[in-house]
């Protein structure tokens, strides 16, 4: 008990942040969603205005169509808060293990989006980062978009590169 009481009451060593594409929490996020992931050159490898326009263009079509699929599911997607119950319950499991972490989810296409994420972390725990995408295998459309996207943010912030895991799913144990 007194280990554990030490480990929570150190400075966190790490920050990890969950990565996946988002979803509209909200019917009112659909198109932000929609515009966002066209807008992505890893998505929609065109010039930038013509990315544009064309994200936009889907946006608003799509945006009706699904509207009615996100009512049925609640109006809106659970994504976010199935992910910060991952993050919650990886933080906890963390602690157990003797390891003190604050985990935080950036999403790719929605808020919280990456740069959100690295601030709300403690200034201990942006001295590392560990990115942990949770997409089912390695796609430059996904994961590759996802980490450069985290990247870039943390660059723009002054914090360090990321420690960047590609594919949990080839590191897990047996």
């Amino acid at each position: 008990a007194a280990a554990r009481v030490n480990a929570r009451s150190r400075a966190p060593e790490c920050g990890v942040v969950l990565l996946t594409m988002g979803g509209a929490s909200h019917v009112g996020e659909i198109s932000v969603f929609l515009r966002g992931m066209f807008r992505d050159p890893a998505i929609l490898p065109l010039p930038a205005p013509l990315r544009a326009l064309i994200a936009f263009a889907i946006s608003q079509t799509r945006s009706r169509s699904v509207r009615s699929q996100y009512d049925e599911i609640g109006g809106g997607s659970p994504i976010l808060k199935i992910t910060r119950a991952q993050a919650e319950a990886l933080e906890k499991a963390l602690d157990r293990d003797g390891i003190r972490a604050e985990v935080t989810v950036a999403m790719r296409y929605t808020p919280p989006f990456a740069d959100e994420a690295l601030r709300s972390l403690s200034a201990e725990a942006q001295r590392r980062i560990v990115a942990l995408p949770l997409y089912p295998q390695f796609s430059l459309a996904t994961t590759g978009s996802s980490l450069k996207d985290l990247r870039e943010s943390a660059e723009r912030l002054g914090i360090g590169t990321p420690l960047e895991i590609e594919s949990w799913y080839t590191c897990l144990l047996y």
